[in-house]
């Protein structure tokens, strides 16, 4: 149990907390590992950008895809399925719909008549589909409301379905099916939906093979809206022909790049979850180092805790864009699996296609982060950044006005336009209006119609004035109040804490604040031996660091002239010779920097012996003339003694 607890489990792999600090330790120091950039770390650790060069490679597979499968068969199966609407959907009924009984019968005969006809007539191959030599028939299914009233007059409501196979012997000019001459208005009164369902056969050709195809084909009778009119839609489904051997539609380039997707998408999000496990660890050592800091380097701090920390400044150690590769990622490994030793571009369902949508979307859209160490480059995104909260404030302030507008709008034209038909239809047509378009033709459609269009132009110059005039401006100044914002995040980015009162502030505090506070420049001399050692050792101290920068700089000389020979060196032996010429310099510092400690005690010490020296021949003469004085005296006295 302790042993699992110690352990950090990241499946499919398992790390111990040691051998992850022993990793980071072994890498680089904590500050550069949050800070830097992949590009960054390379100069200057010679660590390799794998996972960023295995993200443009995915990028570029991904657009490869779209570019050569999708725009090969997609745009065969838009067209087939354009073919298939304007052959079995009579536009001339679209729009208005059938009206009529007699009309309904003659397209739903024309639409079986249509099935067995259009393969003899097309310009592409089309084959119709049999049942030993009989042609699979079409089959018409019906959905129907009955209504029965119930003892207590209640209507009760329940849906039935029947299915009826139409062939070119069950359909005339006045019945078809259920349908006859006697009781075709009573079951249309009833019905729901009606589909007619039939297939057939194609095969395309592309750059890249051939495949077979079988299409599946609704005409769809939608009775549902009711109000005397019928109206009709054609959907059409494709589908590998199964008939065929698997040889024959498949073709290998899907399988590659669908193969390389999967491996390059699964690698990625190992990678990513390893590096939130290692930003976990890295925010974890900062708590630790904020929590050691004295009182000196919390003065710079406008929070002098942990816990007061914003949780904002916080999740920049975890990083939200490692989180949204993460996200990316499983939805390509999703996709991918789901057509795994299969060609996507020949049949993709629909979840492949939601999937490998939205794992391209976050996968190029993470692109963006490897521009937020150049502050040119990401200006755009920091504004965008900046304008999320301040952009969602101001639109939820605003939405109960437009709400307001929108139910007005229902409530006083929904019986006259259908630009105003439901909710969804005039927050549409309010959008546009936003945003300048057909605002005439919805002016001519509201006054033709509406029966007082005094109250329809009050109501289209309200919303104009209000939104155009005034509130699409001050949502323009949201954003560039967030650009100057922005602006200035990456101007005090740049300065260091020039006052103690400004980094008080807690506009001024951020994630790179809290780096700067927790890890903090060395000193570029620092004084690694004693003082007092150095003076006391009688400068023994410094004539061996003389001798350790006279064998460096032998060594260096040494080797640059050894490496001057040839035209090049590689990337690790210029590292190797910048870092033992850094040691050389930063070992000359250290030696000017106790050089003169030494000197300036030498100097102290012989100005106080000097002092001293003169305070003591002071003092001799001081009791020289003393004694004198005694002496004279004593003589005075002897002399008066003896003239008494």
């Amino acid at each position: 149990m302790e042993e699992d607890e110690n352990r950090v489990r990241l499946w499919p792999l398992r790390f111990s907390r040691k051998q992850m600090n022993a990793y980071l330790d072994k890498q680089m120091n904590d500050k550069d590992n949050l800070t830097l950039s992949p590009v960054e770390k390379y100069r200057k650790y010679g660590k390799f950008p794998f996972k960023m060069i295995l993200h443009f490679i995915l990028v570029i597979i991904i657009t490869t895809q779209a570019l050569l499968i999708h725009s090969t068969f997609t745009r065969y199966r838009r067209s087939t399925s354009n073919t298939f609407d304007q052959v079995f959907t009579p536009h001339h009924y679209t729009e208005d719909g059938l009206i009529t009984t007699r009309d309904f019968l003659t397209v739903l005969n024309q639409t079986v008549l249509k099935y067995y006809d259009f393969p003899t007539k097309s310009i592409e191959e089309y084959g119709l589909l049999y049942q030993g030599e009989v042609i699979n028939p079409v089959d018409m299914s019906i959905d129907y409301f009955s209504l029965k009233s119930g003892g207590d007059g209640i209507i009760d409501q329940f849906k039935s379905q029947d299915v009826y196979h139409l062939d070119l012997n069950s359909i005339d000019g006045d019945s078809v099916g259920p349908f006859n001459t006697s009781n075709t208005k009573d079951v249309i009164s009833y019905l729901e939906k009606l589909t007619c369902s039939f297939q057939y056969k194609n095969t395309a050709y592309t750059i890249v093979g051939k495949v077979s195809y079988i299409w599946n084909i609704d005409v769809v009778f939608d009775f549902a809206t009711h109000g005397g009119k019928v109206f009709i839609r054609t959907e059409s489904v494709p589908q590998i022909d199964p008939s065929m051997e698997s040889s024959e539609n498949d073709i290998v380039i899907f399988k590659i790049v669908n193969g390389l997707l999967f491996s390059i998408a699964a690698i990625l999000l190992v990678l990513g979850l390893k590096r939130i496990v290692l930003n976990i660890i890295l925010l974890g050592r900062a708590k630790q180092k904020f929590n050691q800091l004295d009182y000196d380097s919390l003065t710079r701090s406008p929070y002098q805790t942990w816990a007061e920390i914003p949780i904002n400044i916080k999740l920049k150690f975890i990083n939200l864009w490692n989180l949204s590769n993460v996200v990316g990622n499983i939805g390509i490994v999703l996709a991918t699996a789901i057509t795994l030793g299969k060609s996507p571009g020949i049949s993709s369902t629909e979840y492949y296609r939601i999937f490998i949508g939205i794992g391209s979307f976050i996968s190029s859209i993470n692109m963006i982060k490897y521009l937020t160490y150049n502050e040119k480059l990401y200006t755009l995104i920091l504004t965008i950044e900046k304008s999320l909260s301040r952009s969602a404030r101001f639109i939820l302030s605003c939405f109960p006005i437009i709400f307001g507008y929108v139910l007005c709008g229902v409530s006083l034209f929904s019986e006259y336009s259908e630009e105003f038909s439901d909710l969804s239809a005039t927050c549409e047509t309010l959008f546009a209006l936003l945003n300048g378009d057909d605002i005439h033709a919805t002016f001519e459609n509201v006054e033709s119609r509406y029966p007082y269009p005094v109250i329809a132009k009050l109501y289209l110059y309200s919303f104009i004035t209000l939104f155009v005039v005034a509130i699409l401006n001050i949502f323009i100044f949201v954003i560039e109040s967030a650009y100057l914002s922005a602006k200035e995040v990456l101007k005090n980015k740049k300065k260091k804490y020039k006052t103690k009162e400004e980094v008080q502030e807690k506009k001024y505090f951020d994630f790179y604040s809290l780096i700067e506070l927790i890890y903090p420049k060395k000193d570029k001399t620092p004084l690694l031996v004693d003082i007092d050692h150095v003076v006391g050792s009688g400068g023994s101290s410094i004539n061996s660091d003389v001798l350790d920068i006279n064998s460096n700089v032998s060594y260096t000389n040494s080797s640059l002239s050894s490496s001057s020979s040839s035209s090049s060196l590689s990337p690790h032996a210029r590292n190797r010779y910048r870092n033992e010429f850094e040691d050389l310099l930063e070992r000359m510092n250290r030696f000017n920097s106790k050089y003169s400690n030494v000197l300036n005690n030498d100097l102290n010490n012989n100005h106080n012996n000097n002092n001293n020296n003169n305070n003591n021949n002071n003092n001799n003469s001081n009791n020289n003339s003393n004694n004198n004085n005694n002496n004279n005296n004593n003589n005075n006295n002897n002399n008066n003694k003896y003239t008494l």
